[in-house]
């Protein structure tokens, strides 16, 4: 065929690489995956710092909804809503096994393993890994959370753990400009700890345990503290979330600890102030509370940009709030679980990034 058909293989061939670099950054995040396994030449193109920087420089990705099932994380299913499909992430590149997946943040995710001190970071996209010296406390692994500086292309971890006594937590810091572990200020005593934390402006905030209380860690300071905003009345479960640098939280609503309502609330800064902005629709309210068997501690809430995910432990499906349009719908369930089966299912966000480095 000639120039009204395919291209001349010579033109191809030729082509320089600055101009088959700008052809290939504008290809969608799954046809990239896809483009690694052509050639070692398009292998290789994909890690050079200059075509990463154009990938970052011009492209927008929903971030990702990651579904990784219950003792089974060399695999992970990741659902994209802007085309309303199911990825699966091949980890088998991870150096040991991983016995749990903890937290993500730009791009990057942290993996415990059976070793309660040892994490493992890595880009499952550039399927870059790398294994963290242990930390410093002893105890078994606690709340981690993960923060990165896209500017800086730096991360840092926060882990909260056991020592000493059930109640009282000792807190580390990693800072991967440093390689090390750093023990900073304690927690409040007594604190019931969960799992998910956020990060906000410099600060990482988490939800305690019933009753429901918002602590927050200042990086620059090493401290935690209370803050001051009275969470709403009437709470079965609550999340916290950040969309569009603005704190959101999203929780139940009820009576005699069962929940009627599953609303976002907005934080107001200047007053303090919870501000309701939306409450899931009745139909699918009713419809996700059953799956869960209005077990809330299973329920998991995660997001970022313009997209909130509403899912659960035990079963294999989630609803997702688009908060630009107002506008509620369920995840379609991942084609390659069984019909008629349920297991235990860890959920996260993901922001598909070539550009960030371990």
């Amino acid at each position: 065929m000639h120039a009204y058909g395919m291209m001349d293989r010579f033109i191809w061939s030729n082509l320089p690489q600055d101009i088959l670099d700008r052809v290939l950054v504008f290809l969608p995040l799954k046809s990239l995956l896809r483009l690694r396994c052509v050639c070692k030449r398009w292998n290789y193109l994909v890690d050079l710092p200059r075509f990463v920087t154009i990938r970052a420089e011009i492209a927008y990705q929903d971030p990702w909804l990651l579904m990784f099932k219950r003792q089974d994380y060399r695999v992970c299913r990741a659902f994209d809503e802007s085309s309303r499909k199911w990825h699966r992430l091949a980890l088998s590149f991870l150096p040991c096994k991983v016995t749990d997946a903890i937290a993500t943040a730009a791009g990057l995710l942290c993996f415990g393993t059976e070793d309660p001190a040892v994490l493992i970071v890595c880009n499952p996209l550039t399927k870059n890994w790398k294994v963290l010296p242990p930390m410093r406390c002893e105890g078994s692994r606690g709340v981690i959370g993960l923060m990165v500086d896209r500017k800086m292309n730096t991360y840092s971890i926060i882990a909260a753990r056991h020592f000493s006594h059930e109640y009282d937590r000792k807190t580390e810091v990693y800072d991967s400009r440093q390689n090390n572990w750093k023990v900073t200020g304690d927690l409040p005593p007594k604190t019931l700890l969960r799992r998910d934390t956020v990060y906000w402006n410099g600060v990482l905030y988490l939800l305690t345990a019933e009753p429901f209380t918002l602590l927050a860690y200042d990086f620059a300071k090493g401290t935690w503290s209370k803050v001051p905003a009275s969470l709403p009345g009437s709470l079965t479960f609550s999340s916290l979330i950040v969309s569009h640098n603005v704190l959101f939280l999203v929780g139940g609503i009820g009576r005699n600890g069962i929940s009627k309502f599953i609303c976002i609330w907005r934080l107001e800064v200047a007053r303090m102030e919870w501000k309701e902005v939306h409450r899931m629709p009745d139909m699918i309210c009713k419809r996700f509370l059953a799956l869960c068997y209005h077990n809330y501690e299973h329920i998991s809430c995660v997001g970022q940009a313009d997209l909130i995910y509403i899912s659960c432990y035990t079963w294999p499906e989630a609803v997702v709030y688009r908060a630009s349009q107002r506008s509620w719908r369920s995840v379609p369930r991942c084609p390659e679980l069984p019909t008629r089966s349920s297991f235990g299912f860890n959920w996260f966000h993901f922001d598909p990034n070539y550009d960030v480095s371990v």
